[in-house]
C-alpha cells in the first residue's frame, strides 16, 4: 500500500506479503500487519424479483449542474455504465 504522505492514527494491516510505503510526511502510529484475512459472504440483491429500472433517466440539468446520466428514486440495475472524459453521473 502506497500511502505517499498520508497518515493512519491507528493499526495497518494488509493481506499476507503485504507491504507497507509511507512518504517523508506520513505516520502509522499503530503496528502494522501482514495477515489480514477477510471472508465476505455472498450479496444478496435486494430486488431480485423485479421492482426495479434497467436503464437510465438520460440527460439533465440538476442544481445547475448538466449530468449525462440520471437517477431519479427506486432501484436500478445495471449490467454495465460507462463514462469518460468530464462526464457526470
Amino acid at each position: 500500500m502506497n500511502l505517499g504522505n498520508a497518515s493512519i492514527f491507528g493499526n495497518a494491516v494488509s493481506g499476507l506479503y503485504g507491504t507497507w510505503d509511507v512518504g517523508p510526511a506520513g505516520l502509522i502510529s499503530g503496528m502494522i500487519g501482514t495477515d489480514m484475512n477477510v471472508e465476505f459472504p455472498e450479496v444478496t440483491v435486494p430486488f431480485a424479483h423485479g421492482g426495479y429500472f434497467t436503464s437510465d433517466n438520460g440527460a439533465a440539468i440538476v442544481g445547475g449542474v448538466a449530468y449525462s446520466l440520471t437517477f431519479v428514486g427506486g432501484y436500478y440495475k445495471l449490467t454495465s455504465i460507462s463514462l469518460s472524459g468530464s462526464k457526470e453521473c
